[in-house]
């Protein structure tokens, strides 16, 4: 019978800490389509991704459908570059990812030799999440200082999601919402 209370808190611990990582969303995305002059899509074009903060660079091939997906991008400012055979190379300046946002983008390619170089500029589109209905966005410091929490703490702005209750601790005993049990007991088995 204690084998199985501590098997059945095992696996309960678990599925709430695999619930809580899954809430959580630090990256963005940036995915787009290659097209030639005529609009028909390029595949196999090679796409380069480089972060302006770090430099540091992503490469991948567009599919079949001349699509691309960068997945997992910290949130800041990127520059993308295309080569295909045939075609002049594309620079893409000024990409943003957003914290739970996919930006996308198209990159129109123009025929040429690959030593000329076509500069494609990012321009100002709607803010309108096409690709899924997931929304997010970053809280900078001055924003949480700014904010009417009791102690300045990054964490007690989880509560301001959907969904969601404060659980209490015995560090913070100016709790607003308290758990079915109190956050000092230690839980019985059941």
């Amino acid at each position: 019978m204690k084998t199985r209370s501590v098997l059945f808190s095992l696996i309960l611990c678990l599925s709430a800490a695999t619930l809580c990582v899954a809430q959580t969303a630090t990256t963005g995305a940036i995915a787009g389509v290659v097209s030639d002059p005529s609009g028909a899509v390029v595949p196999k074009a090679d796409v380069e991704l480089l972060s302006a903060a770090t430099n540091a660079s992503e490469k991948q091939s567009s599919n079949a459908a001349g699509q691309f997906v960068f997945a997992n991008l910290q949130p800041g400012a990127y520059k993308i570059i295309v080569k295909a055979a045939g075609f002049r190379t594309a620079n893409v300046n000024d990409l943003v990812a957003d914290v739970n946002k996919t930006t996308s983008v198209t990159v129109p390619l123009e025929v040429g030799t690959a030593s000329q170089t076509v500069e494609v500029t990012a321009g100002a589109v709607a803010q309108l999440q096409t690709s899924d209905a997931q929304i997010g966005n970053t809280v900078g410091t001055n924003a949480i200082l700014r904010l009417p929490t009791l102690n300045r703490n990054a964490t007690e702005l989880m509560n301001l999601q959907p969904a969601t209750v404060s659980g209490g601790s015995c560090r913070h005993p100016l709790t607003v919402w308290k758990s079915l049990m109190s956050p000092c007991s230690t839980p019985t088995p059941i």
